[in-house]
């Protein structure tokens, strides 16, 4: 048996309240079982982006990963996703002799090998420079929002009803409790309300209780009907 410490983390509140927390640990457990991992201790950050390098749970982690044989994380971007972390932790793991078990693509990284080194650093270096071209079309889209508006802001905060009516606060919440009951997707939602899905989650994070509320609403209906 080989003992890990397994490793979860998510971005946003919202995917906190949803599956992905879930999803990962579904997927971890199941790649221990099979080959022969035993988890000693479970460390999560959640709600955190991985591009924070102070991580509360990251960095006890970190600190104790010699009394395990290695990390098992779903995939290698939830450790981090900044390229200088990424390499730090790269060559602190070669040096104690820790290897990285990634669940999703059933990888086991063993950094004392080179070749694994050149593959993860070209991967790092690969994500960092997608994700600043990212940045970029971001910084740009804004510039050319002030430059034709004057303003920068969401154009829809809160969507549109089905008259092209911007919607307050109050309607928003409305209309997701009666779309949710009638079991629409927030997919479906987000194209009813004419926002994006990432619009949408970050309005549903500005009040998960409520959001909470709505769900088990659903399911009690639902389970009437």
């Amino acid at each position: 048996m080989t003992n890990v410490f397994a490793y979860y983390r998510v971005s946003t509140q919202i995917q906190v309240e949803q599956e992905t927390e879930k999803t990962q640990k579904m997927v971890v457990n199941e790649f221990a079982e099979s080959t022969d991992l035993t988890i000693i201790k479970e460390f999560q950050d959640l709600g955190v982006s991985g591009a924070i390098r102070t991580r509360e749970q990251y960095l006890e982690m970190i600190e104790q990963v010699d009394t395990v044989e290695g990390l098992l994380v779903y995939d290698l971007d939830r450790l981090n996703r900044d390229l200088q972390a990424g390499l730090e932790l790269m060559f602190i793991l070669k040096e104690k002799n820790k290897k990285i078990f990634v669940a999703r693509t059933k990888e086991i990284l063993d950094f004392t090998d080179p070749a694994t080194q050149l593959v993860t650093m070209v991967r790092k270096w690969a994500n960092a420079v997608e994700r600043d071209k990212m940045k970029s079309r971001q910084k740009a889209g804004i510039r050319r929002k002030i430059e034709e508006t004057g303003d920068w802001g969401p154009r829809i905060k809160y969507g549109e009803n089905l008259q092209g009516k911007k919607l307050n606060k109050e309607t928003f919440w409305k209309k997701i409790e009666q779309y949710r009951i009638a079991n629409i997707t927030k997919a479906g939602i987000a194209r009813i309300l004419k926002i994006s899905r990432a619009t949408l989650d970050r309005r549903l994070s500005e009040d998960v209780e409520k959001w909470n509320s709505i769900q088990s609403e659903m399911l009690i209906t639902n389970d009437k009907k």
